[in-house]
């Protein structure tokens, strides 16, 4: 396991360890608001070691606990993967405290059926889930991991390939529609809708299938009642299981209305999109949620323009050039929003469909700016074919 040196005072109230699959969107919004951030993760990239104290998790998640012991009595937060091991966040908040959801939440929340069969008695749309493999006569449907995070593992269920079920995996309706994520913070049984994106998925942006995540853009705007029965659902959530702090729901939006298809109680993916729209700063408004139950008023757009981002894939195994840094290096500066970020570290080995870095576009609407980031993986593929090295 690695060790570093802890140059900080463990008791300072503006020190934050942030643990996670991915900890830099959530360091840099820390870094925004005023903290110092302590990120452990799985990449410990060249972009967040420059801008904070960071290491990679070798063995994630199972080292993090030894890792987060070296920093004792420091606040701590999760982000992406991490609400899948309730038991390892509840070891770490014995000896830190905790500015999330506790163990015995994640475990009620992240159960599919238990959230599905809550949400149903309450009367909002949600897709049939069953561990029984469905018959062909029963239309669409898609089997999933009980326990991932970035539409991992999700995939298009074939009746001719299999009829048993699996103990990891579940049976969830196919809903066609738009794929959204919503932001939301909560409270003492409150909840407060920050705002909303279009997520991105397919295989035109070099994943091998149509469900992991890919990335987001925002804000996406409904009308008022849609926006009020979004409202109800993350209210809902807050008052059931209780929640607190940033949280986000996933879900497919169509003419039947809003369907919920999972609820990702942590820092999520979109946070940094919607931060920039409406110029707020997400760890500030978690943390604030977290320590003294206190929810902002009502966000509105800064800009009139949207803003997203998409992960650029590796299309080949290759090894990350030392030469990559000086571009990249070139359009991160200190104190603004980045273009470029997630930058991997010189000599890592990125295999075939690994996510290597994210790229960032703003433009007058959702439509153009998913253009323009086609744009930018495009572009920053064919720079990466210059800039990286065969392994071989």
């Amino acid at each position: 396991m690695k060790s570093f040196r802890n140059p900080l005072s463990t008791k300072s109230s503006k020190t934050i360890l942030i643990i996670g699959a991915s900890a830099r969107a959530a360091a840099f919004s820390a870094i925004r608001a005023g903290l110092r951030p302590i990120a452990m993760d799985l990449f410990n990239d060249w972009d967040l070691a420059q801008s904070c104290q960071a290491v990679a998790i070798e063995d994630y998640p199972r080292e993090s606990v030894e890792m987060a012991a070296q920093f004792p009595g420091i606040p701590w937060m999760y982000c992406g993967g991490f609400e899948n091991v309730p038991n390892l966040v509840a070891k770490i908040s014995e000896t830190h405290p905790l500015w999330g959801n506790a163990s015995e939440t994640l475990r009620r929340i992240r159960d599919p059926f238990h959230l599905t069969k809550i949400l149903q008695n309450d009367g909002f749309h949600v897709p049939t889930i069953r561990k029984i493999p469905p018959r062909k006569s029963e239309g669409i449907w898609l089997t999933k991991r009980l326990h991932s995070s970035g539409g991992t593992g999700i995939c298009g269920y074939n009746p001719a390939e299999s009829t048993t079920a699996v103990d990891d995996r579940y049976f969830q309706e196919f809903i066609r529609g738009t794929s959204i994520s919503v932001l939301f913070v909560a409270a003492r049984g409150q909840a407060r809708l920050l705002g909303i994106t279009k997520q991105l998925h397919g295989q035109q942006w070099g994943v091998a299938s149509d469900f992991p995540y890919v990335g987001s853009i925002g804000p996406f705007v409904l009308d008022k009642e849609q926006r009020s029965r979004i409202q109800e659902l993350g209210t809902f959530l807050a008052a059931t299981f209780p929640l607190r702090g940033l949280f986000g729901v996933d879900a497919i939006l169509n003419q039947h209305g809003f369907w919920p298809v999972d609820v990702n109680p942590r820092f999520p993916a979109s946070s940094e999109i919607l931060e920039r729209v409406f110029d707020f700063n997400a760890l500030a408004v978690h943390v604030a949620a977290c320590q003294t139950g206190q929810l902002p008023s009502e966000v509105k757009p800064q800009t009139s323009r949207c803003h997203g981002k998409a992960i650029v894939f590796a299309e080949e195994t290759c090894v990350v050039s030392n030469v990559l840094r000086k571009p990249c290096s070139a359009v991160h500066k200190p104190n603004i929003w980045p273009q470029i970020a997630d930058i991997p570290r010189a000599g890592v080995c990125q295999q075939r469909g690994d996510p290597i870095m994210t790229v960032f576009a703003t433009g007058p609407n959702v439509e153009i700016v998913e253009q323009q980031l086609m744009k930018c993986v495009a572009t920053t593929r064919q720079q990466l074919l210059k800039l990286v090295e065969s392994p071989h």
